[in-house]
């Protein structure tokens, strides 16, 4: 579950490896709550 309105900032020497996948009807729903979240326009 990506929680959009929890961002969070590390360092990439943090990241492990990788554990899931998004399809790309997700990554549009997580791609539309970040541009309400952050007020981006399009």
């Amino acid at each position: 579950k990506a929680l959009t309105d929890q961002i969070t900032t590390i360092d990439k020497k943090r990241l492990g490896k990788k554990i899931a996948t998004a399809d790309e009807k997700i990554m549009e729903k997580i791609e539309k709550a970040l541009h309400l979240t952050l007020d981006l326009k399009s």
